[in-house]
């Protein structure tokens, strides 16, 4: 699924920003196992500023089989909101008032291991994705030039989930 991601996406194959996407494939494809599940893929939105949240929600709107189920500006109210919603994936910003959102990204794989978490961030540096993976990112796009690589994997993901209910055999 990754590969023919990147093989319709010139800038997969070619951009330095991809080259931990690329190597950690593995990780996005575990997002396509939840689309593939459920009828719709459920997903929260942590982000200091209500602009890049509106703009967010508006793009994943767009997508049918995507429902943003909750929004946090911060990363006191974000534990609450995402053990609330149940999200299947959140997308989630470094820089947060109330904490740090790598220590946040920590905190919910500890309780929520299987939780896929989007990085969403003009924080680009390698040490940052470093950061990130470790603390067990499932992606990670910068927020100043990658929304619409963004928008495109969700919603192919949407898409796939689609294709996949309607050729499903009955049991």
């Amino acid at each position: 699924m990754f590969g023919e991601f990147c093989e319709r996406t010139n800038s997969c194959r070619t951009d330095p920003q991809f080259f931990w996407l690329r190597q950690n494939h593995s990780r996005y494809d575990d997002l396509w196992t939840i689309a593939e599940r459920a009828q719709t893929m459920r997903m929260a939105i942590v982000d200091d500023s209500l602009l890049i949240r509106r703009m967010l929600r508006e793009h994943l709107m767009t997508i049918p089989e995507v429902e943003v189920v909750g929004e946090a500006g911060n990363a006191t109210t974000a534990v609450p909101m995402i053990q609330q919603a149940q999200p299947d994936a959140v997308i989630l910003d470094i820089n947060l008032p109330g904490g740090d959102g790598i220590e946040l990204l920590r905190r919910v794989k500890e309780t929520q291991p299987g939780l896929n978490v989007i990085m969403f961030t003009s924080y680009c540096s390698p040490e940052y994705r470093k950061r990130c993976q470790e603390a067990g990112a499932s992606l990670f796009f910068d927020k100043t030039c990658q929304i619409s690589v963004l928008m495109d994997a969700i919603r192919r993901m949407a898409e796939t989930n689609q294709r996949s209910r309607v050729n499903r055999p009955n049991s």
